[in-house]
């Protein structure tokens, strides 16, 4: 089978030095030596590496999280490669020498990219000639590597692939760069998710065509890159075959095919693979039994990227005893991986498959004459309804997704075709699919403020300042309002940043934020952050635990107005100790932080005097000092 798809990137010169148009015998062998340790191998122009090692993945979100990873770091290149069982792939990449492009290889054990994978941490080497680790490489002795940093990207146990930046020189990799690395990795998990989810989606909505256009019972699944053919159980009782008599290949069904019909039938597969196209063909069966029937079959060709064909699917039934119109599409809407139904013109229930009966929740003998607004409540007046009667009104087709409320709590992909007497509807559930894509948009948001806070703080010397700007920078992407707190030397508390969503309201939390020190609780939320170094808070209730614990009258009357209905301190630390916190609120209307808002437990922001590292806004709220209360 053709290679995998590859993509050639130029490299700064300060990894690839002196490289022009040619490359003698030394430029070459340095290219293969950089391109190694960085994990990807030098090509002459086809792929190389065993079969069926590549999988078919869009590059196009890889490739821009590989650019940025370089680009938020300042480091000269940068790629994403998956880790199969023996081998790395190479799926996006900045900045790789000239000569080297991304395809599959086999994997030497002396890569740093080995390294990493095997790590369940980031594997940081900050000068590649003295770390022991990679000291005895050649390459790091003369020179060509000198730095790297990989995170491993892990889906429970499992190491799925890296992410990794490096360049040619030693580099002292700071936290901010590991945190901004790894925070770029959930996002190329989400996006590989994302790509296998919409890829089952495809191959289930191609299946369903097929099912419809052939009038199919029985499925199969070429994967041209193992030779692996898969039969469904269906197709195998057309056939005759036991499931463990049936070799699982392309071989084993031609020699059930009558030796007249041998070559029509892989003349018109060929060409579906090489055209990437579709296949159909009708031929004789010699079954075990002694029985001839005949089949038709019918295929489609899935492409790569690069429009390669690199697997087959398609649907088989038996023509034998072709029964009448309306039998032969009940067998194709049973046999369907997608559910269906039918409606009359009173949108009452005339027909479901069994995949709808699943997803639906209810057996069809239930169904069945029921009304759809009756039996599913929660579809009147909804979008459900609106493109249901459109469809009925206009006599065309609609297309639409939709969330349906428990007890069903799932998302779906419909389509809905008026017939004669009523309506005809599919739908996939796509939850997982919409899922995949919350996520991804998740991950860039959270990815966009640490990159806007990060560059606004790098603009400010002083460490006091940059810490305050902070209670403005989470405001309101993370909360409604916040206090950024320091720890005075002597052990006092000084309240030194704050902001909320509504300007007018920063005053009011100003004037909190100077009187609720005065005969604080030694239950409060802030003094449990201090003592124990942990994050600590209350998902509701808020304003209730606030006026139990500010022991100052003015205090608890200012956080009555103010009215929390959540909170979270989160201890800023540094060197092993508790240099500030920062408090976090939430109000009624947004209510409790999901679990994605706030840090995990046992990992606090970075510390004040960090501002590499520490969130930052250019919209600081006021940072006059005041006197410091003592911690209770």
């Amino acid at each position: 089978m053709p290679a995998g798809p590859s993509v050639q990137h130029t490299a700064p010169t300060a990894l690839v030095a002196g490289r022009g148009g040619g490359r003698s015998g030394h430029q070459e062998e340095d290219v293969d030596v950089v391109a190694r340790q960085a994990g990807t191998t030098p090509t002459d122009g086809a792929g190389s590496g065993p079969a069926g090692a590549h999988r078919p993945v869009d590059a196009t979100g890889l490739e821009r999280l590989a650019d940025l990873a370089a680009r938020l770091v300042g480091a000269p290149s940068a790629q994403v490669v998956l880790v199969h069982d023996d081998v790395h792939e190479v799926v996006a990449a900045v900045g790789l020498p000239p000569g080297v492009e991304q395809h599959r290889f086999e994997v030497p054990e002396d890569t740093l990219c080995h390294l990493a994978a095997s790590e369940e941490r980031a594997l940081v080497v900050r000068d590649a000639a003295r770390d022991p680790r990679s000291a005895r490489f050649p390459e790091a002795e003369r020179g060509e590597l000198g730095s790297y940093l990989g995170v491993p990207l892990r889906e429970g146990e499992r190491t799925v692939g890296v992410l990794c930046v490096y360049g040619p020189e030693p580099r002292d990799w700071s936290d901010h760069d590991v945190a901004s690395l790894q925070q770029l990795g959930a996002s190329a998990l989400a996006e590989l998710d994302l790509a296998r989810v919409a890829d089952e989606v495809e191959r289930t909505r191609l299946r369903i065509g097929l099912a419809i256009d052939a009038a199919g019972v029985g499925g199969w699944d070429w994967d041209l890159a193992t030779g692996e053919l898969d039969w469904d159980d269906r197709l195998l009782d057309i056939f005759g075959v036991e499931r463990e008599d049936f070799g699982r290949s392309i071989d084993a069904f031609s020699s059930y095919l009558h030796p007249d019909d041998v070559d029509r039938v892989g003349a018109a597969l060929q060409r579906a693979i090489d055209t990437g196209g579709t296949y159909e063909a009708e031929f004789r069966v010699l079954r075990p039994d002694g029985h001839e029937r005949w089949v038709q079959g019918r295929g489609r060709a899935l492409c790569d990227a690069e429009g390669r064909t690199t697997r087959m699917i398609g649907a088989a039934f038996d023509t034998t005893d072709v029964r009448d119109g309306d039998a032969r599409v009940a067998r194709v809407l049973e046999s369907m991986s997608a559910a269906f139904y039918a409606l009359d013109r009173d949108f009452r229930f005339t027909y479901v498959n069994a995949e709808a009966e699943r997803l639906l929740g209810r057996p069809r003998d239930e169904l069945l004459g029921g009304s759809v607004w009756e039996l599913f409540p929660a579809t009147a007046g909804s979008t459900f309804e609106e493109h249901y009667r459109a469809a009925v009104a206009t006599g065309e087709q609609v297309a639409f997704e939709a969330h349906y409320p428990p007890p069903l709590d799932g998302w779906y992909e419909v389509r809905a075709w008026p017939v004669p007497d009523g309506l005809s509807v599919y739908f996939l559930e796509i939850s997982q699919r919409r899922q995949a894509q919350a996520q991804v948009l998740a991950a860039a948001a959270r990815l966009e403020l640490l990159s806007r806070t990060t560059h606004q703080l790098t603009e400010v010397l002083d460490a006091r300042t940059a810490v305050a700007r902070l209670a403005a920078t989470v405001v309101p992407d993370l909360a409604d309002w916040s206090v950024v707190t320091l720890v005075e030397p002597d052990g006092g508390l000084r309240d030194v940043g704050w902001a909320h969503r509504d300007p007018e309201r920063t005053r009011l939390v100003e004037r909190y934020a100077a009187r609720r020190f005065v005969d604080l609780a030694p239950s409060a939320p802030v003094l449990e952050a201090l003592r124990t170094g942990e994050p600590a808070g209350l998902a509701r209730d808020a304003a209730a635990l606030l006026d139990r614990t500010l022991g100052d009258a003015e205090a608890r009357r200012l956080a009555a107005e103010l009215a929390p209905e959540a909170l979270e301190v989160l201890p800023l630390r540094a060197h092993g100790r508790t240099l500030g916190m920062l408090t976090l609120f939430w109000g009624p209307e947004r209510g409790a932080p999901t679990p994605r808002t706030s840090p995990p437990r046992g990992r606090s922001p970075p510390a004040p005097g960090r501002p590499s590292t520490t969130p930052g806004s250019t919209r600081s709220s006021a940072t006059s000092p005041r006197p410091s209360s003592a911690a209770c």
